[in-house]
C-alpha cells in the first residue's frame, strides 16, 4: 500500500514539474529577446526561471459593471502574484499586471462567481521594473 501512495505521489509531483516545464517553454516562446535571456540567466542560476519576468494580461469581459469591478478588485488585492489592476469598465477591459507565474487559467479561477465571462485574453511578458 505504501508503494502505491508513494507511486501516485512521484507522478503527481512528475506532472505538476512538466505541467510548470510546459508553461515556461510557452512564455518563452512568446517572450521578447531581454525576457528570453532573463530566463537563460535564472536557469543557469538555478533560481525559478520566471524571477524577474511581469506578465501585462489583457481582458475583454462581458458583464464588467462598476459593481463586479470592485468586486474584482477585492478579490485581486488578496493575491500575491498580481501588482496591479486596471478596469476600462465602458469597453469591458481589464488589464493586470503580475508575476510571469500567473496564468490565464488562475485569472479565470479568480474571476468565477465574479459574474464576469472572459471573451477575449492576450498577454505580453516583460522584465520587472
Amino acid at each position: 500500500m505504501k508503494k502505491i501512495i508513494l507511486s501516485l505521489s512521484c507522478l503527481f509531483l512528475i506532472g505538476i514539474g512538466d505541467s510548470l516545464a510546459q508553461n515556461s517553454a510557452l512564455i518563452y516562446d512568446a517572450a521578447s529577446e531581454d525576457v528570453r535571456i532573463k530566463m537563460n540567466s535564472n536557469k543557469i542560476l538555478g533560481v525559478n526561471v520566471l524571477d524577474g519576468v511581469d506578465a501585462t494580461h489583457v481582458l475583454k469581459v462581458e458583464g464588467l459593471t462598476e459593481a463586479t469591478s470592485q468586486q474584482i478588485n477585492t478579490i485581486f488585492e488578496g493575491s500575491t502574484l498580481i501588482s496591479s489592476v486596471d478596469f476600462a469598465i465602458e469597453n469591458g477591459l481589464i488589464g493586470i499586471v503580475s508575476n510571469a507565474n500567473l496564468y490565464r487559467h488562475d485569472i479565470e479561477q479568480l474571476l468565477a462567481g465574479s459574474g464576469v465571462t472572459v471573451v477575449t485574453y492576450s498577454v505580453t511578458y516583460a522584465l520587472k521594473d
